[in-house]
C-alpha cells in the first residue's frame, strides 16, 4: 500500500494554513482512477446487477464546483501552463457575469436545481451536468490544482472502504468550512461593504428561480454594479488580491478564522483517521452473506459487489473468502492458505477485504 501526506492531494494554498495534522500520512486512493474510471464497465465484461455504471466521457465530473474567491485568484495568478485552459474558462465565466460574486464563482441556480432533483440518477451519466472546467479530450480537469472541497475529497472507491469514505467525508466538511470562512476574509481585509454581497449570496443560495436564472443570463447592470461597486471591470484583479491575502495568512491566523467549529471538525477528522490507520479487526470474521460474486469471462477473476461498491478479485481469493465462516480465526485460515495454495494471505489484503465489507465481524447480523 502506498502512502502520501494528507495535504499532498489538496490545493497547495492550504499547506501552510492547515494544522500540522495534515502532514500525516494516509493511503493513496489507488482504486479511484481518473484516467481509467473504476466506475465504468470495462469492455468485454459482464455487467454487475444493480450497478449504474458511469459513462467514460463523463465520470464523476458531472458536478459544478463553487470556487471561492481565493481559489479563483490562484488559478488566475499561477503561471503554470497546465492551467492555461482553466484560466481561459475562468475568464469566460467572469465575462458572462452569471453567478459571479466577490465571494466565489457559484454554480448557476438552474444547475443546482437540476443537480438536486437529478441525483443520484444523473451523476456520472448526464452530459448536461458536466463540469464547466472538464476537458473532454483526455478526460481531465483544467483547474485541478485549485479545485474545491468536493473535488478534493470525492473518491468513488477507497482502499480503506467504509472507513476511508468516512475519513474523506469529514475532510470534505473541514475544507468546506475553511472555504466558507476564508472567502469572507479578503472582503473583511479590503473593508468591503458586504451588505449587497450578502444579499446576492443569499439569493444564490435560495431555491427561488427568476427568469434570468432559468435562462442563465447575467444580472442587470444596476444589480451587478451594486454587488461589485468600484471593482466592476476589475474582477480578475480582485480575485488575485483575494488569493494573495489568503495565501499570506499564518497557521495561527487561519486557526482564529476557522474558530471553534474548525477545531471541532478537526477532532472529528482525527477520529476517522485513526479508524483508517489503526483499525481494530476482530480475530474471527465471516464472509458477507449479501456479497454478490460473478465470474469474469477471463476465467481467472470474479466481479464482487458489496454495499461499499464493486471490485475485481482473483478466482483463488474468491474461493478463500469461503473459509471465513465465523468460526475459524484469521490465523487458522492463513495456515490453510499456505498449505493449499502455497501462498500467504497478507494482513494488508485481509484489512482491505474487511474495509470493503467482503468480510464482516461477528457483531454484524
Amino acid at each position: 500500500m502506498k502512502f502520501m501526506k494528507i495535504y499532498d492531494d489538496l490545493p497547495v494554498v492550504y499547506r501552510n494554513l492547515f494544522p500540522e495534522f495534515f502532514a500525516q500520512e494516509i493511503p493513496v486512493e489507488e482504486m479511484a482512477t481518473c484516467n481509467d474510471c473504476a466506475m465504468c464497465q470495462k469492455p468485454g465484461t459482464q455487467a454487475m446487477p444493480g450497478i449504474q455504471y458511469f459513462k467514460p466521457d463523463i465520470k464523476c465530473c458531472s458536478y459544478y464546483p463553487k470556487l471561492s474567491n481565493y481559489l479563483v485568484g490562484g488559478i488566475l495568478s499561477d503561471p503554470d501552463p497546465y492551467l492555461e485552459e482553466g484560466r481561459r474558462r475562468i475568464r469566460e465565466r467572469i465575462k458572462n457575469r452569471v453567478a459571479v460574486s466577490p465571494q466565489a464563482l457559484y454554480f448557476p441556480k438552474r444547475y443546482r436545481l437540476m443537480h438536486k432533483h437529478g441525483m443520484p440518477q444523473s451523476f456520472g451519466r448526464s452530459s448536461t451536468m458536466i463540469c464547466p472546467y472538464y476537458v473532454k479530450e483526455g478526460g481531465l480537469c483544467s483547474i485541478w490544482k485549485y479545485r474545491d472541497a468536493m473535488c478534493s475529497t470525492y473518491f468513488c472507491k477507497s482502499v480503506a472502504g467504509n472507513q476511508g469514505q468516512n475519513f474523506w467525508k469529514v475532510l470534505r466538511t473541514y475544507i468546506s468550512h475553511a472555504e466558507g470562512s476564508l472567502c469572507w476574509y479578503p472582503l473583511y481585509k479590503m473593508n468591503w461593504d458586504v451588505e449587497s454581497t450578502w444579499e446576492y449570496f443569499n439569493d444564490l443560495e435560495s431555491p427561488t428561480l427568476q427568469a434570468e436564472d432559468l435562462d442563465e443570463t447575467p444580472p442587470a447592470d444596476e444589480v451587478y454594479n451594486k454587488i461589485w461597486r468600484d471593482w466592476v471591470g476589475r474582477e480578475e484583479e480582485f480575485y488575485r488580491e483575494s488569493y494573495r491575502i489568503v495565501s499570506e495568512l499564518t497557521r495561527d491566523e487561519f486557526d482564529r478564522i476557522a474558530g471553534i467549529t474548525g477545531n471541532v471538525i478537526l477532532s472529528w477528522l482525527k477520529e476517522k483517521y485513526e479508524d483508517v490507520m489503526h483499525p481494530k479487526i476482530p480475530a474471527v470474521l465471516f464472509k458477507n452473506p449479501q456479497l454478490i460474486a460473478i465470474p469474469m469471462t477471463d476465467g481467472e477473476s470474479y466481479s464482487i459487489r458489496t454495499d461499499v461498491g464493486f471490485f475485481t478479485i482473483m478466482t483463488a481469493l474468491n474461493d478463500i473468502l469461503n473459509y471465513f465462516d465465523g468460526v475459524r480465526t484469521t490465523d487458522e485460515i492463513k495456515k490453510i492458505v499456505v498449505e493449499e495454495y502455497q501462498d500467504e494471505l497478507s494482513d494488508e489484503l485481509i484489512q482491505s477485504m474487511y474495509f470493503n465489507r467482503m468480510l464482516l465481524p461477528l457483531t454484524v447480523a
